[in-house]
């Protein structure tokens, strides 16, 4: 017996917290998932009250803040820069 629609979307919403990237898009979790793109909508909305494209942004938000104050705070011996997130806000 396979995972219940519930379960599904539970674990696009781990996928997008630990890999969420400027590349990703909602059609694309609904087919590597394996759900109809709205029903991930639907289910999403209801149980995280926001909307995939809305959370994939605030992680991509967090990951941005992350980043710029590690710059802010970095010694000028280098190390990574918020370029290497790629987001184009």
């Amino acid at each position: 017996m396979g995972e219940s629609i519930i379960e599904i979307v539970k674990n696009v919403k781990s996928f997008i917290d630990t890999h969420c990237n400027a590349g990703m898009k909602v059609w694309m979790l609904a087919k590597d998932f394996g759900i109809p793109i709205e029903q991930l909508e639907f289910w999403f909305q209801a149980l995280f009250k926001m909307t995939v494209q809305n959370c994939i942004t605030e992680k991509l938000l967090e990951k941005a803040t992350r980043y710029l104050l590690e710059d802010i705070f970095k010694d000028s011996s280098g190390g990574g820069s918020s370029e290497d997130i790629g987001l184009c806000v």
